[in-house]
């Protein structure tokens, strides 16, 4: 829970300094993801997994998409 706690922070930290379409942004979505499986919180999971498919989909459809995509895959 207390991953949780961290990874809420880190979304709105991401969301509010990169933009909430950022691959970070997608990142923070997937891991508040997986601590709410670990709690067995199934449809609030799959709210997060949805938004980070939306960000990751829409960051291949953008023109740009590939060189911020890679970009963030060389950090």
């Amino acid at each position: 829970m207390e991953a949780q706690v961290e990874l809420e922070a880190a979304l709105r930290c991401y969301g509010q300094g990169l933009g909430w379409e950022h691959p970070k942004v997608a990142w923070a979505h997937e891991g508040i993801a997986q601590a709410l499986v670990a709690q067995q919180k199934y449809i609030a999971a799959r709210d997060h997994i949805d938004q980070a498919i939306h960000i990751r989909q829409s960051a291949q459809m953008s023109s740009d998409g590939r060189t911020h995509v890679a970009q963030e895959l060389e950090r």
